[in-house]
């Protein structure tokens, strides 16, 4: 006798899962539809869970021949329509403004309701309550961002009944935790279980926790919004400063964004009256000394370690960044393609093979090259010849360091600095790290730049390799980064990109022929494309809304004809 193949055991819904009328019947969000069937189906509500089933609740339904999750989005009346009924329902429910927030999220990055549903952690029924909102302070502004910000604002933190502060790096949020500690408060780490969340009135998270429902919520703070760990790289590709704007827009709490210099997106709500700027006027350290590209880095670097600790920031931690024909200026090159990389041996390595090569110019049969770009290492080997009596140390992504004696010398990569304060900061690679090209290479660096002066002790030595009649320059010099960023808008507007602009980045087969149909319908729109796969979108602001229902209608369009999905993009961070 043949024996049957193995087969997987479908969870099948109950017999008497039969459609029938009911008293009351519910709306249904049901996980993990194709992206063209309604966003919600019909069920009915049995006697038994007519008490316990609100908008909100978990459940699970009969789908077809399986049995599916799902939330209750609202309950009816009135419908007589013959229904399939609920098969059971959670003790755990999402709140209803929580999910009016879930629908405008959802309806900004063009993506199901349940799929943003789907990152809201429940909370048991008798956990939500919104408390008294009388005493709620709606509003929304912005603050700088210091770095002993913890004991600037604990006492404002204290005072709120639920604070959630969201922070982008987990080195970050330890740091914060540190500093919780030391001053003996109390929190909730909410990248652990979710225990003690119900008696806790401080929440800490990273960008995920955007999404957290939290019982009697007075307030979020955002630290560090245009940070680029606050998008998410999963579809929907949503991100933490537009979720939190748009939470806000349904629900009762206090929004503050805290950070060393705003992105270009709070700064054109600031100047629009939306926000609020908590604007210091900014102190000008009269004694503070300033070197711009004047070849004068030892000079700084000596002066800075009569303050204290000199701390070098580079762009990255390898021996070298690039090399170049010292003839002809190619890039070396490996057989395989892949770039030459020197080593403090003096060979020269395959960055992708990894190879040790012997190495001619294609071009000019030269075997001389150029060290064009410096990485920590290298930089560390070069500075212990020229302070053979300072001790040095470099904090990296493989080897942090969090704190260092004083009067010594510190080489760090971005995000891997100590703490401060520092009697000297040096910014290498600051001209390299302008020319990338890339849409936002400015409103990181401005950010990075007033981040590391925020470590600068009084009188202390700053050093950058830009010209001193650069726009970065000038703001440093005037230890205010307005100026920078209101030239920087003025040519984003001009130039039609964000933040008066949304970009939509469209992936997809054949993507000129696909969204032909949509330039169409909207000739407003620039287009422009990276290949033959990846659109890029322009549209005003104000327009928007009409695009995003036309791609969302375009989308469904392909989801019925069993064509793969649009892959979209709201607002990429890099461009």
């Amino acid at each position: 006798m043949a024996v049957k193949p193995l087969s997987l055991k479908r969870q099948r819904a109950k017999a008497g899962a039969k459609s029938r009328a009911f008293q009351r019947t519910a709306q249904v969000s049901i996980a993990g539809l194709p992206f063209h069937l309604p966003e919600t189906f019909t069920y009915g509500i049995i006697e038994e869970f007519d008490s316990v089933t609100v908008p909100g609740s978990l459940v699970r339904v009969p789908f077809r021949n399986k049995i599916c999750e799902g939330v209750v989005i609202n309950i009816s009346d009135e419908d007589r329509t013959p229904v399939k009924p609920i098969l059971s329902v959670s003790k755990e429910r999402i709140d209803t403004q929580v999910i009016d927030s879930a629908r405008a999220i959802a309806e900004r990055y063009i993506c199901r309701l349940h799929d943003i549903l789907k990152l809201i952690d429940p909370i048991s029924h008798g956990g939500i309550d919104r408390g008294d909102k009388s005493r709620v302070r709606r509003g929304i502004s912005c603050k700088t961002l210091r770095n002993d910000w913890v004991k600037e604002e604990i006492n404002r933190i204290k005072q709120y009944s639920s604070i959630l502060i969201v922070i982008p790096t987990s080195r970050e949020l330890n740091r914060v935790i540190e500093e919780f500690n030391r001053l003996n408060i109390e929190y909730v780490d909410l990248r652990e279980s979710k225990i003690r969340r119900d008696s806790a009135k401080i929440f800490l998270g990273l960008r995920s926790a955007i999404f957290t429902q939290i019982t009697g919520l007075e307030a979020i703070w955002i630290l560090e919004e245009n940070s680029e760990h606050h998008w998410e790289r999963r579809n929907p590709r949503w991100n933490t400063r537009d979720v939190a704007l748009l939470r806000y827009q349904n629900e009762d709490f206090e929004l503050k964004f805290l950070s060393a210099c705003p992105s270009l997106e709070i700064w054109r709500l600031q100047e629009m009256g939306y926000i609020k700027s908590e604007r210091e006027r900014f102190r000008r350290k009269r004694s503070r000394k300033l070197f711009f590209n004047s070849g004068s880095l030892h000079k700084a670097i000596r002066l800075g370690l009569e303050n204290g600790t000199v701390l070098v920031s580079v762009a990255g931690k390898d021996y070298v960044k690039a090399l170049a024909c010292s003839k002809c200026s190619s890039a070396p090159r490996c057989e395989c393609g892949g770039n030459l990389l020197a080593t403090p041996k003096n060979l020269l390595r395959c960055s992708l093979c990894i190879k040790n090569v012997s190495w001619k110019c294609d071009e000019c049969d030269s075997s001389k090259y150029n060290i064009i770009g410096k990485g920590a290492e290298k930089i560390k080997e070069e500075f212990r010849k020229s302070f053979p009596n300072i001790a040095i140390y470099s904090s990296t992504s493989e080897k942090e360091v969090s704190k260092v004696p004083p009067n010594s010398i510190v080489i760090a990569t971005s995000g891997m600095e100590p703490s401060g304060p520092f009697g000297g900061i040096v910014s290498l690679d600051t001209l390299f790290l302008q020319n990338i090209p890339e849409l936002r290479v400015e409103e990181r660096l401005r950010s990075h730049l007033f981040t590391l002066l925020n470590s600068l002790s009084e009188g202390g030595v700053f050093y950058s390799d830009l010209s001193a009649n650069n726009r970065l320059s000038r703001a440093i010099a005037l230890d205010s980064p307005h100026h920078a960023i209101s030239g920087e808008l003025a040519e984003r507007v001009e130039a039609k990109l964000p933040p008066n602009w949304r970009i939509i980045r469209i992936e997809c087969e054949g993507v000129s022929r696909a969204i032909s149909g949509l330039l169409l319908e909207h000739p407003e729109v620039l287009v422009s494309y990276e290949s033959a796969t990846t659109a890029i979108l322009r549209a005003e602001v104000s327009k928007t809304a009409t695009l995003s229902n036309s791609i969302r209608l375009l989308q469904t369009y392909r989801s019925l004809s069993r064509k793969s999905l649009l892959n979209i993009e709201m607002d990429p961070f890099k461009l």
